[in-house]
């Protein structure tokens, strides 16, 4: 399991970090890079799990003691690029543009779940 944004979304991490997506942090592919690097043999999907919690911002807590009434999720299956395989360091540039591709879909999907 790897979280791209690699930290929980706020509005003023949103607004300090310049975010060009509407609901979504930029996506950090350092890691991303790494797990292909090192088991990509290994690997041919990625599973993107878009969550949307209606009524907004939700604690574990929250989750523990039943206040979460309703979610709206989104669960696809990614093919991962050949292109995207071997030495990040080479392959960073694709990554990345890879990443912001598909975080540009998953903002958009993501505003689609607000609408449901």
């Amino acid at each position: 399991m790897n979280f791209l944004e690699g930290t929980r979304h706020t509005p003023t991490k949103h607004e300090l970090k310049k975010s060009p997506y509407k609901n979504l942090l930029p996506p950090k592919a350092g890691g991303l890079a790494f797990v292909l690097s090192a088991m990509g043999d290994y690997l041919t999907k990625i599973v993107d799990v878009t969550i949307y919690y209606p009524g907004g911002k939700k604690s574990f807590m929250d989750l523990v003691f039943g206040r979460i009434k309703t979610i709206r999720v989104k669960v696809r299956l990614m093919d991962i690029p050949q292109e995207l395989l071997g030495d990040p360091e080479k392959n960073r540039k694709q990554i990345q543009e890879f990443v912001n591709n598909w975080w540009h879909e998953k903002d958009q999907d993501f505003e689609a779940l607000k609408l449901i």
